[in-house]
């Protein structure tokens, strides 16, 4: 109410009622008609208070606001300082993600401007001061960062929510401290005003030494890294997907390039604390046996490499969700920390995972990370709810669903008779690993009865919700190492993932903005208006991705046309043709060449779109060597290792 007063006075205050030409005394009726008219609440003054309570009433309504104008803005590339809430018209397929707003938007989208209006004002208000206090504090309240399991069932022995849908709730204090307050409201700052404060606070703490051609060079044998990763396929056919081995990984992670990397560049910290938008690089690669000079191709294809292991079986870092293995509900591409990632090289490869996270939110070179959001709102520090964890095993959700309704119900000793058709009989619980875990000492002795069904509950949520904290804290080490830790508490879990991630779907239209032609190519030739058509309508998102790795060594695009430091180039395909076929027909013999460094795609003039489509997913599928023709001297450096007879 306060900020929608701020908003009218200054935005649409009514005329002034005095006029310049009226002089003399005003007698006392006049002054009693003024002083009523004065407290009688305007038009407009009504209109904001209906709308405060109309948001009011919707939970949430404000945050998927705020969301919707990110979006809005970001696909039209405005300012969100600079938008003209008059002129905010979301479209129907944007307003389709936002069923609080768009229910809002039907009545009149009025309505939506005059919040909008209001939370801008506070932005602009509150946000100055937010900056400089969480530069000051910058770390999360503590009343944020664990979780436990609350419910009313009939057992006395719990107190707290009745609601399933609330039975997880952040085990805060109230606090009237400035910090707390101004956490609870960063949902409500528009990402704009939360980017520019990224960009500045992360340019001064850029190393000062950082360069487009780092000192620091990194020797990786890709050849062993293959060599491993084979053994370790075959071994994981014979054992369960999310199976740990008893070294922890370690023997699969040595020769992996993740492993390599890890050991040459776990003691460097000040390499990954570049400046925003540069081509500064941590490193330099030089890849064993291997004709590659690094002009950045292959330092982004060794970092897209390494995020591509780390999210495999083989390490044991990560793990696929039971929603991922099991091809079900939602986020069914999504991975989480192992639970039982705990051996002692595996704490130390936790915050080297964040490390890499942070230089990609530095630079803002996103990785094709999919963790679940539940690790993001872990990051951040917001509570977790037991809604969260549908995205990660959603049987597992829709059991403990039925549980907390049989334990609501008060005919409690009939309720465990059917709980027991689940499986539950002693205190232990399967994790996200599939590993079985006792819920107590020694739990898998104690029985589940009527008399302590709830505790078993609390205990069952509360795992399962707490079950990544020390993955979660190593990784938020790790972060906080490389980019300052108020960036943390300034994001949200949405932000933070497109911070480091950026979106998954590549953008065409964004791509053929920023494309170069180099001599003898227009964008009118035929070939050149066949290869957007194919990236259009042939390519699924998957093989565009693909086909990006294959130009840029990247999989993922720059959000807006102003981080676009590097555009497409296409140029001209110089082929040698058979004198015994037609002109298109030599060309259509050859296949596309790609130079990551910069990012140049060498396009020949296929004669149809098909034979252009079969061409470019051959090459782009099968062709992700970074290598050259002159192998020979590149070959003398190879470290051959000693092999057996059976070998």
């Amino acid at each position: 109410d306060h900020f929608s007063k701020i908003v009218l006075n200054e935005s649409l205050s009514r005329p002034s009622e005095a006029s310049g030409t009226t002089r003399g005394r005003q007698t006392e009726k006049e002054r009693k008609q003024k002083e009523k008219k004065r407290q009688t609440p305007s038009h407009n003054e009504v209109l904001f208070r209906s709308v405060s309570t109309l948001f009011q009433s919707i939970p949430g309504a404000d945050d998927e606001l705020i969301r919707l104008t990110t979006e809005y803005c970001r696909s039209r590339e405005i300012d969100a300082n600079c938008l003209d809430v008059r002129q905010f018209y979301p479209t129907k397929e944007e307003l389709h993600y936002f069923d609080r707003v768009n229910d809002i938007a039907r009545i009149c989208v009025c309505f939506v401007q005059i919040r909008l209006a209001t939370l801008m004002k506070l932005n602009e208000l509150v946000f100055p001061l937010m900056s400089a206090v969480l530069t000051a504090c910058p770390r999360i309240p503590k009343m944020y960062h664990r979780c436990h399991y609350t419910s009313n069932f009939s057992n006395n022995t719990a107190t707290g929510s009745s609601s399933p849908m609330t039975a997880v709730s952040s085990s805060f204090i109230p606090c009237r401290s400035l910090v707390y307050q101004l956490y609870r409201v960063r949902h409500l700052i528009l990402w704009s005003h939360k980017h520019d404060f990224i960009r500045n606070i992360v340019a001064h703490t850029a190393w000062e030494h950082s360069s487009d051609d780092p000192t620091l060079v990194l020797r990786l044998d890709k050849m062993k890294a293959h060599r491993w990763a084979f053994e370790a396929e075959g071994d994981e056919q014979s054992t369960a997907a999310a199976a740990l081995p008893e070294d922890g990984g370690v023997r699969y992670s040595t020769w992996s390039l993740f492993g390599q990397t890890f050991r040459q560049l776990r003691n460097h910290v000040a390499n990954f604390r570049l400046a925003p938008r540069s081509n500064h690089r941590a490193f330099k690669i030089e890849y064993v046996g291997l004709y590659a000079i690094d002009a950045g191709g292959p330092y982004r294809e060794a970092i897209s490499s390494i995020i591509q292991e780390v999210q495999s079986t083989r390490l044991s870092l990560l793990i696929p969700t039971p929603n991922n293995r099991e091809r079900i509900g939602l986020a069914q591409d999504a991975w989480v920390p192992n639970p039982g990632a705990t051996h002692s090289s595996q704490v130390k490869m936790l915050p080297f995972v964040a490390k890499i996270m942070g230089l990609a939110l530095r630079t803002e070179h996103y990785l094709a990370l999919n963790l679940s959001r539940v690790i993001w709102k872990r990051l951040t520090g917001e509570p977790i709810v037991l809604e969260d964890l549908k995205e990660v095993d959603l049987l597992w959700y829709k059991t403990v669903k039925k549980l907390i309704s049989i334990g609501e119900n008060k005919e409690i000793g009939v309720g465990i008779e059917d709980a027991l058709e689940f499986g539950i009989e002693n205190f232990t619980y399967a994790s996200s690993d599939g590993r079985i875990s006792n819920l107590i000492h020694r739990g898998y002795k104690k029985k589940v009865t009527s008399e302590n069904f709830n505790q078993y509950l609390q205990l069952l949520v509360s795992a399962r919700v707490n079950e990544f904290n020390i993955q979660c804290d190593a990784l938020r080490k790790g972060l906080a190492l490389v980019v300052p830790e108020c960036i943390l508490t300034l994001c949200t879990a949405e932000e933070l993932e497109y911070q480091i991630c950026g979106s998954k779907t590549v953008d065409v239209d964004a791509l053929e903005r920023n494309t170069m032609y180099g001599d003898g190519v227009s964008p009118s030739d035929p070939h050149i208006r066949m290869f957007w058509e194919m990236l259009r309508k042939r390519f699924t998102n998957k093989d565009r991705i693909k086909f990006l790795q294959f130009v840029w060594a990247r999989s993922r695009l720059p959000s807006t046309s102003s981080l676009w430091d590097e555009r497409f180039h296409i140029n001209a395909a110089k082929v040698t043709g058979d004198s015994n076929l037609s002109h298109l027909a030599s060309f259509d013999q050859h296949l596309p060449e790609a130079h990551t460094c910069f990012f140049t795609l060498n396009l020949p003039k296929y004669s149809s779109i098909d034979v252009m489509t079969e061409r470019m997913l051959f090459a782009i599928t099968h062709c992700q060597a970074i290598d050259g023709d002159d192998t020979l001297n590149a070959a003398r450096h190879i470290e051959l290792e000693p092999v057996s007879d059976e070998d």
